[in-house]
Parts: C-alpha cells; structure tokens; sequence
C-alpha cells in the first residue's frame, strides 16, 4: 500500500500530525515507512502493532503527550482529535475510541476507527504488560481486542469518546453506512459498548473509517477548502482542564463501566 493509501494518507490528513509514522514490513525512508520486521498477514496484526509501540516507546515516548493508532483505510480529524483530548492529563492512564464489548469486563477500541493511547498508557503497555504473558498474552486474538486486553491487565482506562449527545466521535465503519442512523442490521450493533443514539454523526467527530482510496481527497476538499457561505468557521473555546481530583473521578466512574454484561440496550428473548 505504500504507493497509494499511505501516500493519500501523508499528502492529507498526516499532515497535520505532530509527527507521523507508517508501520510496515519495508522500510520507506520518503514516506517515513518503519520496518518492524513482522511479515505481512492478516494473522501477524497484533504482533506487528505490539512491535510498533515498543519502537513508538524507545525513541518517541517523552516526546509526544498522546500516540494515535489509525489503519491505513481511516480518515482522521487531527484538529477534533487535539480539542478532545485537551482536558486530560497524557499522565493518566488513559485511551479513547470507538468502544466495543467482549469477553473481558472493559471491553476494548475498535482498530479501524482508531485509538489513541496516553504518554502513561504506552509506557505501562511497555513496562510491565508485553514482558508479561499473564497480563499480555500472545494468541490469535484481533489486534485491537488484544491491545485492550493488555491495556486492561496494566491499569488502562477506557474513556469515552461521545460527545454531549452521545453521538460517536470514533466511527469503525463508513459514513456510508453509519449516516443518517447508527446501522441496526450488521455486526457493530452487538459489539458497540454504549447504546446507539438515533443520529450517527457528531459534529465534532474524529476518525472514519473504510475510506477509499478517492475518498481522501475528498474528505480533504469538503473538510478544510469548501465554505458555505454566510456560515461562520467553528471558533469554539477549548474545553477546561480537568483538575487532579475532577481528572481521578472521571477515571474511577469510566473505569467502573463494564463490558460483560452484553447488549443491556437490545430486547432479550
């Protein structure tokens, strides 16, 4: 893919990273490719993610507060994104996404909308979860599932990414398919973690994801160059930062919701 997706990827949206990495199994000094010397296969996801946050970790860790995770197929808001996160301390032990349920209690981000894991979330991953196969485990589990697993065993909050309305920020499937309403006849509706509400798309939202390869531009074009007119740019305040006490009672109430008790929202037979 490096000579489509990943370049649509860097002449659009990584642009407005901090810094940008691609993870691959060839090195690509242009594009900024890191091989991490994991072949390619479906079935090799999770271990080449986890050999990604080890490098991630070893060269990049006090240099950046937040390391967002996207696939390649996935379009992402970086200005949303920075806005979201601006109330939370990269210190706390924290990520956000697209929220799923399963068979462990804190469920886990889904892969394809995105997650971004705070500055102490990589470095406990790194610290005390991938030397440790009780807490992080090597096994044919998906790549995102396993990551939150791991995050889960070393402390790890999964926050909530919604906003006010309880719209989806993160989207793990394409506009397509998730606008006007959130789809009640595929897969996502039994894994999303927080009921549906009616209307899909937030305002503020973050990541889409299964953007095809003409689509980049387009985002890109509807996004930051057409402009109706008589309508003002967005000029928001940001958000307030949380407090040490405000910051620890959100961590206790986010960590308190659990996973296991599946699909509370659906009629149950």
């Amino acid at each position: 893919n490096h000579q489509t997706r990943v370049r649509k990827v860097k002449h659009t949206w990584g642009k407005r990273c901090n810094k940008l990495i691609f993870i691959s199994s060839q090195e690509d000094q242009e594009l900024g490719a890191i091989d991490v010397g994991v072949p390619e296969d479906r079935n090799n996801l999770y271990l080449k993610m986890r050999k990604a946050l080890e490098f991630v970790y070893k060269n990049y860790a006090e240099d950046y507060d937040w390391f967002l995770k996207a696939d390649d197929d996935t379009f992402v808001i970086m200005e949303n994104l920075r806005v979201m996160l601006y109330p939370y301390d990269p210190e706390a032990a924290l990520y956000f996404g697209h929220r799923f349920r399963t068979t462990f209690p804190q469920g886990y981000m889904s892969g394809g909308a995105g997650y971004v894991i705070s500055r102490d979330a990589l470095r406990r991953l790194n610290l005390f979860a991938f030397n440790n196969t009780r807490f992080c485990p090597i096994n044919n589990m998906s790549e995102d599932r396993q990551i939150g697993f791991c995050l889960q065993n070393v402390g790890v909050v999964a926050g909530d990414s919604r906003d006010e309305e309880g719209r989806d920020r993160f989207l793990p499937m394409s506009l397509k398919i998730m606008l006007p309403n959130f789809p009640t006849d595929n897969w996502i509706h039994m894994l999303t973690f927080y009921e549906p509400v009616n209307e899909t798309g937030s305002s503020s939202g973050i990541s889409f994801h299964y953007v095809k390869n003409h689509e980049f531009e387009m985002y890109e074009f509807l996004l930051y160059r057409l402009h109706v007119f008589g309508t003002p740019w967005s000029q928001r305040s940001l958000p307030p930062r949380l407090e040490v006490n405000q910051m620890q009672n959100q961590l206790n109430y986010w960590s308190q919701e659990n996973s296991t008790n599946p699909y509370p929202w659906l009629k149950q037979d």
